[in-house]
């Protein structure tokens, strides 16, 4: 009986302590546990050591422009190329965020939110599931965005309510990733997978400069790929009918600049300070150039 009683009080203590987490699902997809939005007790020193500031009221709109804002940049295999691109799709973005906000309202002051979602990234018509898991919680006025998994690629059937789904969730990896603050967003002082976000910026027309600004770019990197690749399709075809490539005229500086090269390469060579052979190689360098 004393051995009874003993191990109830080792198990209230265990449960006073904060030991045992407490876990509330705010959204749970059936058929797909890599999808979901849940708060989970840390434990009362540890919510005191991140100074949570919870419940907290975000609006719908405050919270999407958060997620269409934060960006990672991969770098290509084989290459030295670097692509950046959005975390959140936007169909994940309006499908989560009633969820994101509503957690946060109901996040007690010793709560993290969980935010996990596989999202469909098909390479032509090869399926490509990727998986992104972020911790987070709100201190002060920042938004702390702990990301425990990005782009991870996830394989087989992961999806399937098993041990070896959980296994493959579990094992998903993303390579070659990096997270890219972008304004108003920073680093944690000890980690590049955690990103500090200010609450109170404008974060509509913060997305609105990254958009406008990628979309800049978009448009002259078409504008470049299709310049090079007409440039190439006339030399092609001048080349197949047998025709010089057409140089662009000589400016009247150039041809002003050649001319006084060649007269004093002429006076050097009428001094005997360079042969012949010589001259005449530097001579058609010159006219080359032009």
């Amino acid at each position: 009986m004393k051995k009874i009683s003993l191990l109830i009080l080792l198990f209230c203590g265990f449960l006073a302590n904060g030991a045992y987490a407490k876990t509330e699902f705010i959204y749970r997809q059936s058929n797909n546990p890599a999808n979901y939005v849940k708060v989970a007790d840390i434990g009362k020193s540890e919510a005191k050591t991140l100074n949570l500031n919870q419940p907290y009221n975000f609006t719908e709109d405050q919270m999407a422009d958060i997620l269409r804002s934060m960006r990672y940049s991969r770098t290509a295999l084989f290459t030295d190329k670097v692509k950046t691109r959005r975390i959140f799709e936007e169909e994940y973005i309006e499908k989560y965020t009633p969820y994101l906000v509503k957690a946060f309202q109901e996040a007690s002051p010793d709560q993290i939110l969980y935010f996990s979602v596989a999202q469909k990234r098909p390479y032509y018509v090869i399926r490509d599931d990727k998986l992104t898991q972020v911790a987070m919680w709100v201190s002060g006025q920042e938004l702390h965005m702990r990301f425990d998994k990005t782009e991870a690629k996830l394989l087989g059937d992961y999806a399937a309510h098993t041990p070896e789904g959980k296994k493959m969730r579990r094992d998903a990896k993303g390579l070659r990733i990096s997270l890219e603050p972008q304004t108003s967003q920073k680093f944690a002082f000890d980690s590049t997978e955690e990103i500090l976000v200010d609450i109170n910026a404008d974060w509509t027309t913060i997305v609105t400069k990254i958009e406008d600004e990628e979309e800049a770019l978009r448009k002259q990197l078409e504008y470049e790929k299709a310049r090079g690749s007409k440039k190439k399709r006339l030399k092609a075809e001048m080349e197949a009918e047998g025709q010089a490539p057409v140089k662009a005229p000589v400016s009247e500086k150039d041809r002003q600049s050649a001319e006084t090269r060649l007269t004093e390469l002429k006076k050097l060579k009428d001094k005997g300070l360079i042969s012949e052979k010589d001259y005449n190689a530097k001579k058609e360098e010159i006219l080359k150039g032009l």
